[in-house]
């Protein structure tokens, strides 16, 4: 049986559909537990408050906007089309905001060195600095000037047709070689890791669009970005969009033995995840399917990727060197309803 219904023969983006694991079969899951109806039951109840935040949070942008992406701008047209583009930041911009995260760079190889050090794993949370208005405030103060003189909040207004834009979040990481994310994730199994581990979609409610901006060259062997074209388009809306952020943003969205024992008694309509691409299994068809749509993208220091968080992404695996980038994330923004609470 495959282990994924890939609607590869779909003619029109709007009609693919994410990847559904077959978990039943998947030597992960249901070939490791017999689920049981009575925690199926006890977990998807757990599960629905998730799934009716993020129901809410739906309705809320399809009213915004009704997934009419404005093309308006060369960055809003582009992205429209393919769920993101490629932009080089002019070195007026570039280099006072690169010389500012210099320091914050630092910090973090010196967290990874000494984790190293210690001969503990690399995780995910140890690469990265968040930004903010009090925490490396001169960092936050470029990256928004910058993202504004760039055209991206025009272009996220118009995507979004929205009143405005404005900075979000943001963060200054640094990815090494051997990510300890990105192999062996079944730490008690001799499972292959798959190629596509870290592909998935955003958890988040919010419009916004996202940039991964280098900070330094990236070839193929400095992790980088990457997506699939016109997957943000895929079910768009859709129920099964909806089960996955809800489940993402749920405690039991570990690998862990004992969450894979749970997610294996889920209703099947909810054993989806934002997060998929590690549960893919390696060498099968749909996986190599994946990998070959995938637009790797390769660039100088200063190039933008810009994306449609709702398209399949990762940042890829480093196997040499290092990967210097800044995530920033740039909402849009609406008037205050009526009511007076937080738009």
């Amino acid at each position: 049986m495959s282990a994924i219904a890939f609607a590869d023969s779909l003619e029109s983006p709007t009609e693919r559909r994410l990847p559904r694991i077959d978990y039943a079969s998947h030597p992960a899951y249901g070939g490791m537990f017999r689920p049981t109806r009575k925690r199926g039951l006890a977990l998807a109840a757990q599960l629905r408050p998730f799934i009716e935040e993020v129901e809410e949070g739906e309705r809320e942008r399809s009213s915004r906007f009704g997934y009419r992406h404005g093309t308006a701008t060369e960055i809003s047209r582009d992205i429209a089309a393919e769920g993101f583009c490629i932009r080089q930041l002019e070195p007026a911009l570039l280099e006072p905001l690169h010389r500012a995260a210099i320091p914050v760079v630092a910090q973090i190889r010196e967290r990874i060195a000494a984790l190293k050090g210690a001969g503990e794993p690399v995780n995910f949370k140890a690469t990265q600095e968040a930004v903010g208005t009090t925490r490396h405030a001169e960092v936050w103060t470029l990256a928004a000037e910058t993202i504004k003189r760039a055209g991206v909040v025009a272009a996220s207004t118009d995507y979004f047709g929205a009143r405005g834009a404005k900075l979000k979040a943001a963060a200054v990481m640094v990815n090494p070689a051997g990510q300890a994310w990105c192999r062996n994730i079944f730490g008690d199994l001799e499972l292959e890791t798959p190629a596509t581990v870290g592909m998935h979609i955003d958890s988040s409610i919010y419009c916004t669009l996202k940039i991964v901006l280098y900070l330094n060259d990236v070839g193929p062997d400095q992790g980088p970005f990457g997506m699939i074209p016109t997957s943000h388009l895929w079910d768009q809306g859709g129920i099964d969009r909806i089960r996955r952020r809800a489940f993402d943003r749920s405690p039991m969205v570990s690998r862990a033995l004992g969450e894979r024992r749970n997610f294996t008694s889920l209703p099947p309509e909810l054993q989806v995840k934002a997060e998929f691409g590690g549960d893919l299994l390696a060498g099968a068809p749909e996986t190599r399917a994946l990998l070959a749509a995938e637009r790797v993208v390769t660039g100088p220091r200063g190039q933008m990727n810009l994306f449609d968080p709702e398209a399949i992404h990762r940042g890829g695996h480093v196997h040499e060197g290092e990967r210097h980038v800044m995530l920033l994330s740039v909402a849009a923004r609406w008037p205050l309803p009526a009511s007076g609470a937080p738009s």
